[in-house]
């Protein structure tokens, strides 16, 4: 079977990354795969294309709105309409892959029984995005042979475009899991934190509006109010527009030498194994890939959970609420209870690679390409 994966770009950051994940794992099982995606803005932030994987990319030389790449790309798939016929499966991602669902039912609008199935990934759960980019990438319902969502969420445009049918799939994402963590905690005072002065505490992000990370500020906030055994040492990981206006926020709340921003982040795994807490946002008890990633590498996780109606989760091994002062509050306790904590990520680490590993989705997603 022949997939072609459409995407705006790879730069690095959770929808990109599930796409590289599961084109891998397409690969390793004998499918044919092929990567659409507008020319690379920035090579260095990007993640490279997997081996055995073909990439295409539509030239713009006009890349400075989103409406001049919407119709390079649409010039371009009416010149290579007739390769299209190649693919069994055309997969789209974000707003650049919806209007390439659009494209190509406009050029296969006398062909239908033709043209190649479509399948859209909505990535927008718990995201702050304008009302048209949700209803665009949401409208897909109508333009492809399958939608799915990687988790539901309580916008009332997801719950109008919903409901569970033969079009519509709920498949969260998923990571690779190694045996067990790859940081092995005993429970011990001695080894459970690193050997520090300080406990950290941080979080990664792309550093948009939509990723909502003024909530981490807040939750730092709120935990610099409580007393903790030792001294707080605050990380917000990441790049993006919002990093100058989120430091000059950090100055007006703490001592700038105690809330570090590291930019972008090259070794994650030496990224999370530095932490002694993590903390992701939470949809739909979905941690999120780097909040799975934290789990995996032993890193105990804790959730801000993006929902107006539950302040607290009680269903999930990750402590989670809304309510940032209880959340503060929940960290506290574990951090002053060290068998607590070390229960806590093994019960962590199986609930994530049950539910969340990337054989799991790959199985997944190829129920919904064969049933479509």
């Amino acid at each position: 079977m022949k997939i072609l994966q459409v995407l705006p770009s790879l730069l690095r950051g959770g929808a990109e990354q599930v796409v590289i994940l599961h084109s891998e794992a397409l690969i390793r099982n004998n499918f044919q795969v092929t990567l659409l995606t507008k020319a690379p803005e920035n090579k260095t932030l990007s993640f490279d294309t997997p081996d055995g994987v073909t990439k295409l990319e539509v030239s713009d030389r006009l890349n400075k709105r989103d409406v001049y790449s919407f119709l390079a790309l649409f010039i371009w798939s009416l010149k290579n309409r007739q390769k299209f016929l190649n693919y069994d499966v055309v997969h789209g991602h974000l707003t650049y892959g919806a209007f390439f669902m659009i494209c190509i039912r406009f050029i296969f609008l006398f062909r239908n029984s033709h043209r190649p199935k479509l399948v859209f990934t909505y990535h927008l759960s718990g995201m702050n995005v304008s009302f048209v980019s949700r209803l665009i990438q949401l409208s897909m319902k109508f333009f492809v042979d399958n939608l799915v969502f990687v988790a539901r969420e309580e916008h009332f445009l997801f719950k109008a475009f919903y409901p569970l049918n033969n079009s519509c799939t709920i498949i969260p994402n998923g990571i690779h899991f190694p045996s067990g963590p790859k940081v092995d905690f005993k429970g011990t005072d001695e080894n459970l934190f690193k050997a520090s002065p300080t406990t950290t505490i941080g979080a990664l992000s792309r550093l948009s509006a939509d990723r909502k990370p003024h909530l981490y500020l807040d939750l730092f906030n709120s935990l610099d109010k409580l007393e903790f055994p030792r001294e707080l040492q605050f990380v917000l990981a990441g790049y993006g527009p919002l990093i100058e206006q989120l430091k000059k926020q950090v100055s007006s709340c703490f001592d700038h030498k105690r809330v570090l921003f590291p930019g972008y982040i090259a070794d994650r795994e030496e990224f999370f194994t530095s932490l002694d807490i993590y903390v992701t946002l939470v949809v739909d008890n979905y941690p999120g890939i780097s909040g799975l990633e934290a789990i995996s590498f032993g890193t105990p996780t804790f959730g801000i959970l993006l929902s107006p109606e539950n302040h607290k989760s009680n269903f999930l091994p990750i402590p989670c609420s809304s309510n940032l002062e209880l959340l503060a509050n929940d960290i506290q306790s574990y951090c002053n209870n060290h068998s607590k904590i070390s229960s806590l990520i093994s019960k962590q680490f199986s609930w994530a690679k049950n539910n969340f590993s990337i054989e799991k989705m790959f199985n997944s997603y190829l129920d919904v390409y064969g049933k479509i």
